[in-house]
């Protein structure tokens, strides 16, 4: 992970769902507890407290129809958000010391396992639960659907925007559908690392039917989709364009 990981903007708006506990870990959850669907929103670095990311789970779960989840990964721990709008701060923050402790990868994947299946076990009448990641969340869903999760545990469909730690060989194992959001400047995925996934979703697609929608976003960067700066016009059309994207993906994946 870069600097671009711990900057950003904070959003406006009033987060309407609540906080309560799902597989021993605390949680934001909003929308229709009857839903048929659900979806978990894996963070960032600043957790299940940001203002932005639960605004987001709103959206998503007023778009979608959907239960929504957003867990904490991090264990109270998460990165302060002071350090997103304060250069001092986020000059000092050690994040290496952070990824130590909380790697988005392998070490994590035991955790969204757990909460997927306490969705599916808890949450009354749902039938399919999809996954999306920002930043730090991307290597999970990434792994959450594809071959190598739990059978449990395996979503119906994922997403990212601007991935974290990903490597190209977490696209190979895909089998749900997919939608990956992506930030033309973006240090954690460069143009030839993203084309190079391409490359393999491509060929996922022409020899397995499965279905992955990249979507770019010209003059953005890393965390526009959950950090960007809301009183910039065009930055905020793409935030509204990938949330929009995200709903559509999971109507027709989860509803159908």
């Amino acid at each position: 992970m870069s600097e671009c990981c711990k900057q950003g903007s904070f959003h406006k708006g009033t987060a309407v769902g609540s906080e309560t506990k799902l597989a021993d870990r605390d949680v934001y959850v909003t929308g229709d507890e009857s839903s048929s669907v659900a979806i978990l929103l894996v963070p960032d670095i600043f957790g299940w407290r940001l203002n932005n990311t639960r605004c987001l789970a709103d959206k998503y779960a007023k778009g979608v129809g959907a239960r929504v989840y957003v867990p904490d990964f991090f264990d109270g721990e998460a990165v302060p958000t002071e350090v997103m709008s304060d250069p001092k701060l986020r000059e000092k923050f050690d994040i290496m010391a952070f990824l130590g402790k909380y790697h988005p990868r392998e070490a994590s994947w035991p955790k969204v396992e757990a909460v997927v299946e306490a969705i599916r076990s808890t949450q009354k009448g749902v039938k399919k639960v999809g996954a999306i990641g920002f930043c730090w969340g991307a290597p999970s869903c990434l792994y959450l659907g594809s071959t190598r999760a739990k059978k449990s545990a395996h979503v119906d469909a994922i997403g990212f925007a601007h991935p974290s730690v990903s490597e190209t060989s977490d696209f190979e194992h895909l089998d749900a559908p997919s939608l990956f959001l992506c930030a033309e400047h973006d240090e954690m995925l460069p143009d030839d690392k993203r084309n190079a996934a391409i490359d393999v979703t491509k060929k996922l697609t022409k020899e397995k039917g499965t279905f992955v929608k990249w979507v770019y976003y010209p003059n953005t960067t890393h965390g526009f989709a959950t950090r960007g700066d809301e009183e910039d016009g065009y930055v905020a059309r793409c935030m509204q364009d990938a949330a929009n994207e995200a709903i559509s993906h999971f109507r027709a994946s989860l509803l159908a």
